[in-house]
């Protein structure tokens, strides 16, 4: 899907919200109007019925009024604060992947590419410890990830072989499930930026899509990766 048409389906989901909420206070004013000439012909309204009514506070209409307008409210923040809280995370992670490529530079400069084989510079397994603080969670005790440095939300990978350096930030969950991986690599004077959804989630699908105005290009790895 292009650009041009990206667009257009979120003008329809605008226009369709838009919609919706005019039909909602419309109805709601007309439900409103409907109770204000009832209460008008209500004998509790006079003054002597007023403790009365006071003291039946709001109707059954009143309150499904009100509940639905926080429903709707409620379904249209709910996915805008989970894509900001998303970002930040997002925004974290191209940081710490930045750090890591400035610093395996620097050893390049210093030592050149390896003939053969991979320097690593995360994890148990690494070869070369780069002066980065990374923050690891417990997660990075499993063993079966001995190359990587594993934060809350994302697992970092970083090596260079013959030419070329990688920096990879897998985001995942406590519970194993994986949503995308940024994939970074530097070959020669050439740059490849790579977002790749995984399990075709939500999350992942519209990261990599807010991704693309930055350099990301959404698609699968290089299959020497």
């Amino acid at each position: 899907m292009n650009k041009k048409e990206t667009k257009k389906g979120r003008h329809s989901q605008e226009s369709l919200l838009g919609i919706s909420l005019l039909y909602v206070v419309n109805r709601t004013k007309e439900t409103l109007h409907l109770i204000n000439n009832k209460k008008a012909e209500d004998p509790r309204l006079q003054p002597s019925g007023m403790m009365t009514l006071l003291n039946n506070g709001f109707t059954l209409i009143e309150l499904l009024v009100v509940v639905l307008i926080i429903g709707i409210l409620a379904a249209i923040a709910l996915p805008q604060y989970e894509k900001a809280v998303e970002k930040a995370r997002v925004a974290e992670a191209l940081s710490l992947m930045s750090s890591l490529q400035n610093a395996m530079d620097v050893y390049i400069l210093e030592n050149g590419y390896p003939s053969s084989g991979q320097v690593k510079f995360l994890g148990n397994d690494a070869s070369v410890i780069l002066p980065i603080e990374i923050v690891t969670s417990v997660r990075n005790a499993d063993t079966s990830y001995n190359n990587i440095a594993q934060t809350k939300y994302f697992r970092y990978n970083a090596y260079c072989g013959d030419g070329y350096c990688d920096v990879v930030a897998d985001r995942t969950n406590p519970d194993g499930t994986k949503f995308y991986r940024l994939f970074y690599r530097k070959y020669s004077k050439t740059k490849t930026k790579i977002c790749q959804k995984r399990n075709n989630l939500p999350i992942g699908v519209k990261m990599c899509a807010l991704l693309q105005k930055d350099g990301w290009t959404p698609g699968d790895l290089p299959n020497d990766f």
